[in-house]
């Protein structure tokens, strides 16, 4: 394959060696203070919420019973559990989690690969339009957070990359436009400053 990738490559990405002319690249979140912060919010309620779940399941194992005097009922820790484990996932996903980009001359293999899971996606080149990176815009605070890569096809559009940094969407969909031969397509600011002209 012809693809050139853009130097410098930007924190967080890797590529990987693999036989013939395919380009793999990696990606795995980078710490940064928001991640940081994050991972110590998620781990406090976490171990807070598993702790009552234990705790009640417990109490439910004994045969206590609510403050009303009715038996605690099975769905109650059954449900506990399983929103604990589900949120465990999604974050576990999000914090250790990694995507894998395989080009090649057919088709782009996008992999979403985490500790519980795996999933795989199969875009044709030919069916690829457009590389476009839109932007998340934080209302509360006026400023724009992070941004997102989607790839466009005949069928919609398809995310590659949530909430990451500008850089990092530009350097993939400069990579995967050249790649498919189609347009970069670049977020365009929303709001923009213009200084009042008096005349």
């Amino acid at each position: 394959m012809d693809t050139v990738l853009p130097e410098p490559v930007p924190k967080g990405f890797t590529l990987v060696s693999e036989p013939g002319d395919a380009v793999v690249i990696e990606h795995r979140r980078t710490g940064s203070g928001k991640g940081c912060a994050m991972v110590f919010v998620f781990t406090t309620w976490l171990g807070g919420w598993l702790a009552f779940a234990v705790v009640l399941a417990a109490a439910f194992r004994r045969g206590e019973t609510a403050e009303d005097g009715t038996p605690i009922p099975s769905w109650l820790v059954i449900g506990f559990w399983l929103v604990g484990i589900a949120v465990a996932h999604y974050f576990a996903s999000h914090i250790f989690g990694r995507r894998v980009f395989r080009l090649d001359g057919h088709q782009l293999v996008h992999e979403q690969i985490s500790p519980l899971s795996r999933r795989r996606e199969r875009i044709p080149r030919e069916s690829v339009q457009a590389l476009v990176q839109t932007e998340y815009r934080d209302e509360e605070a006026n400023s724009i957070s992070s941004w997102d890569l989607q790839i466009q096809t005949p069928d919609g559009y398809f995310t590659l990359l949530y909430h990451h940094q500008y850089e990092k969407s530009e350097w993939l969909g400069q990579v995967l436009a050249q790649w498919a031969e189609v347009p970069y397509v670049p977020a365009a600011p929303k709001y923009e400053y213009r200084p009042l002209r008096l005349e």
